[in-house]
Protein backbone atom coordinates (compact mmCIF):
# COMPACT_ATOMS: atom_id res chain seq x y z
CA UNK A 1 0.00 0.00 0.00
CA UNK A 2 1.17 3.77 -0.69
CA UNK A 3 2.75 4.84 2.56
CA UNK A 4 0.98 8.34 3.32
CA UNK A 5 -2.29 5.54 3.33
CA UNK A 6 -0.62 3.40 5.51
CA UNK A 7 0.08 6.68 7.77
CA UNK A 8 -3.20 7.58 7.71
CA UNK A 9 -4.47 4.23 8.75
CA UNK A 10 -2.36 4.31 12.00
CA UNK A 11 -3.75 7.90 12.98
CA UNK A 12 -7.56 6.43 11.91
CA UNK A 13 -6.78 3.93 14.26
CA UNK A 14 -6.30 6.26 17.08
CA UNK A 15 -9.39 8.48 17.09
CA UNK A 16 -11.35 5.26 15.54
CA UNK A 17 -10.23 3.56 19.49
CA UNK A 18 -10.85 7.04 21.24
CA UNK A 19 -14.53 6.86 19.52
CA UNK A 20 -15.41 3.47 20.43
CA UNK A 21 -14.03 4.05 24.31
CA UNK A 22 -16.80 6.89 24.05
CA UNK A 23 -19.24 5.28 23.05
CA UNK A 24 -19.30 2.71 25.93
CA UNK A 25 -18.64 5.51 28.25
CA UNK A 26 -22.01 7.17 27.13
CA UNK A 27 -23.80 3.79 27.92
CA UNK A 28 -22.85 4.39 31.45
CA UNK A 29 -23.17 8.03 31.91
CA UNK A 30 -25.87 10.73 31.52
CA UNK A 31 -24.15 11.47 28.25
CA UNK A 32 -23.56 15.00 28.77
CA UNK A 33 -20.35 15.10 29.86
CA UNK A 34 -19.36 12.51 27.09
CA UNK A 35 -21.44 14.18 24.37
CA UNK A 36 -19.21 16.84 24.95
CA UNK A 37 -15.63 14.49 24.43
CA UNK A 38 -17.74 13.39 21.59
CA UNK A 39 -17.89 16.65 20.09
CA UNK A 40 -14.00 17.67 20.88
CA UNK A 41 -13.04 14.00 19.23
CA UNK A 42 -15.16 14.49 16.08
CA UNK A 43 -13.38 17.83 15.71
CA UNK A 44 -9.95 15.77 15.41
CA UNK A 45 -11.58 13.21 13.38
CA UNK A 46 -12.18 15.76 10.82
CA UNK A 47 -8.97 17.31 11.09
CA UNK A 48 -7.72 13.98 10.23
CA UNK A 49 -9.39 13.49 7.34
CA UNK A 50 -8.83 16.53 6.07
CA UNK A 51 -5.46 15.84 6.62
CA UNK A 52 -5.49 12.66 4.68
CA UNK A 53 -7.60 13.94 1.79
CA UNK A 54 -4.43 16.29 1.25
CA UNK A 55 -1.65 14.13 1.71
CA UNK A 56 -3.49 11.21 -0.41
CA UNK A 57 -5.03 13.11 -3.11
CA UNK A 58 -8.34 12.16 -2.24
CA UNK A 59 -11.57 12.97 -2.24
CA UNK A 60 -13.53 14.06 1.50
CA UNK A 61 -16.10 11.07 0.79
CA UNK A 62 -13.09 8.50 0.10
CA UNK A 63 -11.52 9.45 3.30
CA UNK A 64 -14.87 9.64 5.47
CA UNK A 65 -15.58 5.95 3.66
CA UNK A 66 -12.11 4.48 5.11
CA UNK A 67 -12.54 6.07 8.52
CA UNK A 68 -15.64 4.56 9.04
CA UNK A 69 -14.43 1.07 7.56
CA UNK A 70 -11.14 1.54 10.51
CA UNK A 71 -14.32 1.91 12.82
CA UNK A 72 -15.52 -1.54 11.72
CA UNK A 73 -11.43 -2.65 12.36
CA UNK A 74 -11.29 -1.65 15.77
CA UNK A 75 -14.56 -3.51 16.84
CA UNK A 76 -13.07 -6.35 15.11
CA UNK A 77 -9.64 -6.05 17.09
CA UNK A 78 -11.81 -5.41 20.43
CA UNK A 79 -13.90 -8.55 20.10
CA UNK A 80 -10.60 -10.32 19.67
CA UNK A 81 -9.53 -8.93 22.97
CA UNK A 82 -12.53 -9.72 24.90
CA UNK A 83 -11.91 -13.54 23.19
CA UNK A 84 -8.46 -13.34 24.48
CA UNK A 85 -9.56 -13.02 28.11
CA UNK A 86 -12.34 -15.79 27.55
CA UNK A 87 -9.89 -18.03 27.19
CA UNK A 88 -8.23 -16.54 30.44
CA UNK A 89 -11.44 -17.39 32.20
CA UNK A 90 -13.12 -20.47 33.57
CA UNK A 91 -16.38 -19.33 33.66
CA UNK A 92 -16.36 -17.80 30.50
CA UNK A 93 -17.99 -19.81 27.30
CA UNK A 94 -17.69 -18.96 23.58
CA UNK A 95 -21.05 -18.71 21.93
CA UNK A 96 -20.69 -21.45 18.72
CA UNK A 97 -21.22 -20.48 15.73
CA UNK A 98 -23.49 -21.23 13.18
CA UNK A 99 -22.69 -23.89 10.32
CA UNK A 100 -19.42 -23.86 11.72
CA UNK A 101 -18.51 -27.76 12.53
CA UNK A 102 -18.03 -29.27 16.00
CA UNK A 103 -14.81 -30.28 17.18
CA UNK A 104 -12.93 -32.10 19.75
CA UNK A 105 -9.64 -32.69 20.80
CA UNK A 106 -7.18 -35.50 22.20
CA UNK A 107 -3.67 -34.87 23.46
CA UNK A 108 -3.10 -38.76 21.64
CA UNK A 109 -4.34 -38.22 18.34
CA UNK A 110 -5.15 -34.47 17.64
CA UNK A 111 -8.49 -32.61 16.38
CA UNK A 112 -11.51 -34.44 14.87
CA UNK A 113 -14.56 -32.70 13.96
CA UNK A 114 -18.25 -33.50 13.01
CA UNK A 115 -18.27 -33.70 9.14
CA UNK A 116 -21.11 -32.36 6.88
CA UNK A 117 -22.42 -36.27 6.82
CA UNK A 118 -22.49 -36.12 10.82
CA UNK A 119 -19.29 -38.49 10.77
CA UNK A 120 -16.65 -37.94 13.02
CA UNK A 121 -13.77 -37.41 10.96
CA UNK A 122 -9.66 -36.34 11.64
CA UNK A 123 -8.02 -32.62 10.88
CA UNK A 124 -4.48 -31.07 11.59
CA UNK A 125 -4.48 -27.66 12.90
CA UNK A 126 -2.93 -26.68 9.78
CA UNK A 127 -6.43 -28.06 7.61
CA UNK A 128 -8.57 -26.17 10.63
CA UNK A 129 -6.50 -22.96 9.88
CA UNK A 130 -6.41 -22.95 6.08
CA UNK A 131 -10.19 -24.29 5.95
CA UNK A 132 -11.66 -20.65 6.40
CA UNK A 133 -9.92 -19.72 2.91
CA UNK A 134 -12.67 -21.98 1.94
CA UNK A 135 -15.56 -21.05 3.87
CA UNK A 136 -15.43 -23.85 6.26
CA UNK A 137 -15.08 -22.94 9.85
CA UNK A 138 -14.85 -24.76 13.31
CA UNK A 139 -16.11 -24.54 17.17
CA UNK A 140 -13.31 -25.17 18.89
CA UNK A 141 -13.52 -26.86 22.24
CA UNK A 142 -12.09 -24.34 24.92
CA UNK A 143 -11.49 -26.53 27.57
CA UNK A 144 -10.18 -29.88 25.27
CA UNK A 145 -8.27 -27.21 22.74
CA UNK A 146 -4.39 -26.05 23.98
CA UNK A 147 -4.52 -22.64 24.40
CA UNK A 148 -1.67 -21.68 22.10
CA UNK A 149 -3.82 -23.08 19.15
CA UNK A 150 -7.31 -21.87 20.62
CA UNK A 151 -5.41 -18.13 20.50
CA UNK A 152 -3.74 -18.96 16.66
CA UNK A 153 -7.24 -19.90 14.92
CA UNK A 154 -8.64 -16.58 16.81
CA UNK A 155 -6.09 -14.57 15.71
CA UNK A 156 -5.56 -15.80 11.81
CA UNK A 157 -9.87 -15.37 11.62
CA UNK A 158 -9.32 -11.71 12.75
CA UNK A 159 -6.80 -11.19 10.80
CA UNK A 160 -8.28 -12.45 7.53
CA UNK A 161 -11.16 -10.40 8.56
CA UNK A 162 -9.08 -7.53 9.15
CA UNK A 163 -7.78 -8.08 5.68
CA UNK A 164 -10.68 -8.13 3.51
CA UNK A 165 -11.91 -4.52 5.35
CA UNK A 166 -7.99 -3.39 4.39
CA UNK A 167 -8.58 -3.91 0.58
CA UNK A 168 -12.25 -2.04 0.72
CA UNK A 169 -9.79 1.06 2.17
CA UNK A 170 -7.63 0.61 -0.45
CA UNK A 171 -10.29 0.33 -3.17
CA UNK A 172 -12.12 3.76 -1.94
CA UNK A 173 -8.78 5.28 -1.77
CA UNK A 174 -8.14 4.29 -4.90
CA UNK A 175 -10.79 4.93 -6.85
CA UNK A 176 -11.38 8.33 -4.89
CA UNK A 177 -8.01 9.62 -5.96
CA UNK A 178 -8.09 13.05 -7.81
CA UNK A 179 -6.12 12.19 -10.74
CA UNK A 180 -5.84 8.84 -10.84
CA UNK A 181 -4.69 6.90 -13.93
CA UNK A 182 -7.92 6.07 -15.62
CA UNK A 183 -7.05 2.10 -16.32
CA UNK A 184 -6.09 1.63 -12.67
CA UNK A 185 -8.92 3.12 -11.27
CA UNK A 186 -11.80 1.05 -13.69
CA UNK A 187 -9.24 -1.76 -12.46
CA UNK A 188 -10.36 -0.66 -8.66
CA UNK A 189 -13.88 0.17 -10.00
CA UNK A 190 -14.18 -3.90 -11.26
CA UNK A 191 -13.30 -5.32 -7.93
CA UNK A 192 -15.45 -3.18 -5.69
CA UNK A 193 -18.22 -4.35 -8.32
CA UNK A 194 -17.59 -7.68 -8.12
CA UNK A 195 -16.93 -7.81 -3.82
CA UNK A 196 -20.51 -5.55 -3.33
CA UNK A 197 -21.83 -8.20 -5.77
CA UNK A 198 -20.35 -11.31 -3.25
CA UNK A 199 -18.49 -12.34 -6.65
CA UNK A 200 -15.06 -12.40 -5.08
CA UNK A 201 -14.87 -16.43 -4.89
CA UNK A 202 -16.92 -17.23 -8.16
CA UNK A 203 -13.48 -15.38 -9.90
CA UNK A 204 -11.97 -17.36 -12.68
CA UNK A 205 -8.87 -17.41 -10.74
CA UNK A 206 -10.00 -17.72 -7.42
CA UNK A 207 -9.68 -21.56 -6.70
CA UNK A 208 -6.63 -21.36 -8.52
CA UNK A 209 -4.76 -19.48 -6.63
CA UNK A 210 -6.66 -20.76 -3.36
CA UNK A 211 -5.48 -24.23 -3.64
CA UNK A 212 -1.90 -23.40 -3.95
CA UNK A 213 -2.00 -20.77 -1.36
CA UNK A 214 -3.79 -23.29 1.41
CA UNK A 215 -1.17 -25.95 -0.42
CA UNK A 216 1.75 -24.63 1.11
CA UNK A 217 0.19 -22.97 4.22
CA UNK A 218 -0.99 -25.88 5.67
CA UNK A 219 2.51 -28.31 4.72
CA UNK A 220 4.03 -25.19 6.45
CA UNK A 221 1.81 -24.99 10.16
CA UNK A 222 0.99 -28.65 9.95
CA UNK A 223 5.26 -29.79 9.12
CA UNK A 224 7.07 -26.90 10.81
CA UNK A 225 8.54 -25.91 7.22
CA UNK A 226 10.79 -22.92 7.45
CA UNK A 227 8.84 -20.29 5.45
CA UNK A 228 5.19 -18.72 5.93
CA UNK A 229 2.56 -17.91 3.23
CA UNK A 230 1.09 -14.11 3.88
CA UNK A 231 -1.49 -12.82 1.63
CA UNK A 232 -1.02 -9.56 -0.93
CA UNK A 233 -3.31 -6.96 -0.22
CA UNK A 234 -5.40 -5.29 -3.54
CA UNK A 235 -2.81 -3.00 -3.77
CA UNK A 236 -0.38 -5.50 -4.48
CA UNK A 237 -2.34 -7.10 -6.39
CA UNK A 238 -3.45 -4.50 -8.87
CA UNK A 239 -0.24 -2.54 -8.80
CA UNK A 240 2.45 -5.04 -8.08
CA UNK A 241 1.49 -8.50 -9.68
CA UNK A 242 1.60 -9.88 -6.47
CA UNK A 243 -0.83 -12.91 -5.11
CA UNK A 244 1.18 -13.79 -1.88
CA UNK A 245 4.10 -13.90 -0.19
CA UNK A 246 6.59 -16.29 0.74
CA UNK A 247 8.55 -15.46 3.16
CA UNK A 248 11.70 -17.15 5.04
CA UNK A 249 10.83 -17.54 8.59
CA UNK A 250 13.86 -15.31 10.54
CA UNK A 251 15.07 -18.24 12.17
CA UNK A 252 15.95 -20.06 8.60
CA UNK A 253 18.41 -16.97 7.08
CA UNK A 254 21.66 -16.58 7.11
CA UNK A 255 24.61 -19.51 7.54
CA UNK A 256 22.32 -22.41 6.07
CA UNK A 257 21.69 -20.31 3.06
CA UNK A 258 23.82 -21.26 0.19
CA UNK A 259 23.59 -17.52 -1.60
CA UNK A 260 22.10 -14.78 -0.84
CA UNK A 261 19.83 -14.79 -3.96
CA UNK A 262 18.12 -17.41 -2.23
CA UNK A 263 17.46 -15.27 1.36
CA UNK A 264 14.46 -13.26 0.34
CA UNK A 265 10.64 -13.07 0.39
CA UNK A 266 8.85 -13.34 -2.96
CA UNK A 267 5.92 -12.87 -4.43
CA UNK A 268 3.79 -15.55 -6.33
CA UNK A 269 1.61 -13.62 -9.44
CA UNK A 270 -0.90 -16.75 -10.67
CA UNK A 271 -2.21 -17.84 -14.45
CA UNK A 272 -4.62 -20.19 -15.37
CA UNK A 273 -3.51 -19.81 -19.09
CA UNK A 274 -0.52 -20.85 -20.59
CA UNK A 275 -1.15 -19.18 -23.68
CA UNK A 276 -0.79 -15.69 -21.28
CA UNK A 277 2.70 -16.41 -19.86
CA UNK A 278 4.51 -14.40 -22.01
CA UNK A 279 2.51 -11.26 -21.64
CA UNK A 280 2.50 -12.06 -17.51
CA UNK A 281 6.32 -12.51 -17.81
CA UNK A 282 6.13 -9.26 -19.20
CA UNK A 283 4.29 -7.41 -16.32
CA UNK A 284 6.16 -8.70 -13.60
CA UNK A 285 9.50 -7.82 -14.80
CA UNK A 286 8.28 -4.47 -14.79
CA UNK A 287 6.82 -4.78 -11.29
CA UNK A 288 10.17 -5.91 -10.16
CA UNK A 289 11.83 -2.96 -11.21
CA UNK A 290 9.71 -0.92 -9.31
CA UNK A 291 10.31 -3.35 -6.18
CA UNK A 292 13.56 -3.08 -6.24
CA UNK A 293 13.86 0.86 -7.44
CA UNK A 294 11.85 1.13 -4.60
CA UNK A 295 13.62 -1.26 -2.06
CA UNK A 296 10.84 -3.08 -1.15
CA UNK A 297 10.75 -6.12 1.26
CA UNK A 298 9.73 -8.09 -1.68
CA UNK A 299 12.79 -7.82 -4.33
CA UNK A 300 11.20 -10.93 -7.05
CA UNK A 301 8.21 -12.07 -8.33
CA UNK A 302 7.69 -15.90 -9.56
CA UNK A 303 5.03 -16.72 -12.00
CA UNK A 304 2.78 -19.69 -11.49
CA UNK A 305 0.60 -21.54 -14.33
CA UNK A 306 -2.06 -23.28 -12.71
CA UNK A 307 -4.90 -24.73 -14.75
CA UNK A 308 -8.49 -23.85 -14.26
CA UNK A 309 -9.48 -27.60 -15.41
CA UNK A 310 -7.53 -28.78 -12.93
CA UNK A 311 -8.48 -26.77 -9.97
CA UNK A 312 -12.38 -26.82 -10.88
CA UNK A 313 -11.95 -30.61 -10.49
CA UNK A 314 -10.15 -30.95 -7.67
CA UNK A 315 -13.02 -28.49 -5.81
CA UNK A 316 -15.89 -30.03 -7.11
CA UNK A 317 -13.90 -33.53 -5.86
CA UNK A 318 -13.90 -32.16 -2.59
CA UNK A 319 -17.81 -30.94 -2.60
CA UNK A 320 -18.29 -34.35 -3.78
CA UNK A 321 -16.94 -35.65 -0.81
CA UNK A 322 -18.23 -33.31 1.69
CA UNK A 323 -15.76 -30.82 2.01
CA UNK A 324 -14.08 -32.71 4.14
CA UNK A 325 -10.92 -31.01 6.44
CA UNK A 326 -8.12 -30.05 3.85
CA UNK A 327 -9.75 -28.02 0.83
CA UNK A 328 -9.55 -29.58 -2.78
CA UNK A 329 -6.05 -29.37 -2.77
CA UNK A 330 -5.81 -32.21 -0.43
CA UNK A 331 -6.57 -34.25 -3.72
CA UNK A 332 -3.79 -33.03 -5.81
CA UNK A 333 -1.74 -36.16 -7.10
CA UNK A 334 1.48 -36.58 -5.70
CA UNK A 335 3.67 -36.08 -8.68
CA UNK A 336 1.67 -32.80 -9.38
CA UNK A 337 2.18 -31.52 -5.73
CA UNK A 338 6.66 -32.17 -5.70
CA UNK A 339 6.07 -30.09 -9.48
CA UNK A 340 4.31 -27.52 -7.74
CA UNK A 341 6.11 -27.61 -4.48
CA UNK A 342 9.24 -27.52 -5.53
CA UNK A 343 8.70 -24.35 -8.24
CA UNK A 344 7.38 -22.41 -5.49
CA UNK A 345 10.15 -22.61 -3.23
CA UNK A 346 13.47 -22.91 -6.00
CA UNK A 347 13.82 -19.00 -5.44
CA UNK A 348 14.23 -18.90 -2.19
CA UNK A 349 15.66 -21.76 -0.38
CA UNK A 350 18.74 -24.41 -2.46
CA UNK A 351 17.13 -27.73 -4.45
CA UNK A 352 19.10 -29.40 -1.64
CA UNK A 353 16.65 -28.06 1.39
CA UNK A 354 13.19 -28.49 -1.00
CA UNK A 355 14.22 -32.12 -1.04
CA UNK A 356 14.55 -32.59 2.05
CA UNK A 357 11.35 -30.76 2.93
CA UNK A 358 9.77 -32.68 0.57
CA UNK A 359 10.32 -35.81 2.35
CA UNK A 360 8.35 -34.70 5.05
CA UNK A 361 5.28 -34.23 3.03
CA UNK A 362 4.79 -36.14 0.40
CA UNK A 363 3.17 -39.11 1.88
CA UNK A 364 0.01 -36.83 2.63
CA UNK A 365 -0.91 -37.41 -1.68
CA UNK A 366 -1.89 -40.48 -3.18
Amino acid sequence: MRPRFEQNLKAYSKVAKDELKLAEKNKESDGALVNLEMKNLRTVIDWHIEKAKESGQTDIQAQEDIYFIQKQKQEIIKKLESDLACLDNPECIFKKEENARSTSYEESTGFSYQNDRGKIAPASFGEILTDMEWGVYYNLDKNKTPRHLMKKYLVEKTKMQLGGLLDEQIIESEIGRVTPTSGVKLAYMAIKEKKEKGEGREQKGFVSESIVKTFLAKMSIDENLPFTIKPADVYQDVHQKIDFIISLKERNRGVNVETSEKNKDIGIQFSINNEAKTKKEEQIKKSVEILRRNKDEIQDIALVIFPLEMANSLKEKWERKGKPAGGPEKYLYRHVAKKLFSGLLKDIMPESEISKYWQKVESNFL
